[in-house]
């Protein structure tokens, strides 16, 4: 039984589940999405985790490839567990060079918002 009041915080969640199961079906998240680019071509998503981790958990880390000839875009993303670490790893990467290129880095908006 899930009652609904002003603030996420009060919602009352019974069941199997819980809370993941209820954020999961609402398509709320309590982490943010990071877009990089300009990444080394030889970075995979292990090189990617390494980077963000000093600060704080992520919890997913891609780097794109191309479907034919398997090679790196130069581009993924990284989702930490929270807005206040994520936006620190943002302010401290953005413009660093690793390899010869300086690191773009974005909040990832989602493609197809829950609705």
């Amino acid at each position: 039984m899930v009652q609904f009041n002003e603030t996420i915080e009060n919602y009352t969640i019974e069941g199997v589940g819980g809370l993941y199961n209820f954020c999961y079906l609402w398509g709320i998240r309590f982490t943010m999405r990071l877009s990089v680019s300009a990444l080394p071509a030889h970075y995979n998503k292990y090189d990617l985790q390494r980077l963000f981790s000093p600060f704080g958990w992520v919890s997913y880390a891609k780097v794109f490839q191309d479907p034919i000839t398997m090679k790196s875009t130069r581009k993924g993303v990284v989702e930490l567990e929270d807005d206040n670490q994520a936006r620190a790893a943002m302010e401290a990467l953005n413009g660093k060079l690793i390899g010869p290129h300086p690191l773009n880095i974005k909040e990832k908006k989602e493609n197809n918002p829950p609705r």
